[in-house]
């Protein structure tokens, strides 16, 4: 999941602020992965995409990495 994420947000242009998900680590991964859950799309074998999904502030689910 995390080489898809920084794959992802390398390719897009920069943005301002720029994005937390290219600090993102697998320590960082793996704490969002124990608040909520993810989504992995995959074509093949091959991971494709990544939808983080959290908790909010407010109870509401949050994606992130997306």
């Amino acid at each position: 999941m995390l080489e898809v994420i920084h794959s992802a947000f390398r390719a897009r242009r920069p943005v301002d602020p720029p994005s937390a998900a290219i600090d993102e680590t697998v320590e960082t991964l793996t704490a969002s992965l124990q608040r909520g859950s993810a989504i992995l799309a995959q074509v093949g074998d091959r991971p494709a995409g990544v939808i983080v999904v959290v908790p909010g502030p407010d109870g509401v689910a949050k994606f992130t990495r997306v």
